[in-house]
């Protein structure tokens, strides 16, 4: 078993706030932001990523 595969995604650990801080300020700021996308599979991220563009109201969805 490769140690990605033992990451507990549940836990605050697993998050990059560091990532999501950033991509938040840029939002607000009317940049547009690149969210990673991620292979569960390979629990790696893509060399693909989602465009998300400034919009007036902004929602967080997830555990935390």
């Amino acid at each position: 078993m490769l140690d990605r595969e033992k990451t507990n995604f549940d836990h605050p650990d697993s998050i990059d706030f560091e990532l999501i801080i950033n991509n938040l300020n840029n939002l607000k700021l009317g940049k547009k932001i690149l969210i990673p996308i991620y292979d569960y599979k390979s629990h790696t991220r893509t060399k693909g990523y989602k465009e998300i563009k400034k919009k007036n109201i902004i929602i967080i969805e997830g555990l935390f």
